[in-house]
């Protein structure tokens, strides 16, 4: 069984839920700012062998987003 934390990009989580990421970055914004989850315990900034740097979030706050957003996917994720 896999121990290891889940984390995602805005980009993975709209392709996810099947919607642009303008609509997940609303819905992280509101989480945030409803104080439903700390920005500090949720987000970190990683940096790949390419140099380039990615905001990558936990699998609590794919979740929160999750509730957010009506798509049918993300419905099938809240149901799962």
């Amino acid at each position: 069984m896999p121990t290891d934390t889940v984390w995602m990009t805005m980009q993975e989580i709209a392709d996810m839920y099947n919607v642009f990421g303008c609509y997940v970055r609303k819905a992280v914004k509101a989480v945030f700012k409803d104080g439903i989850l700390k920005e500090q315990g949720v987000r970190r900034h990683v940096r790949k062998n390419d140099r380039i740097s990615y905001d990558v979030y936990s699998l609590e706050l794919v979740i929160a987003v999750a509730f957010r957003i009506d798509s049918i996917e993300s419905r099938a994720f809240r149901e799962f």
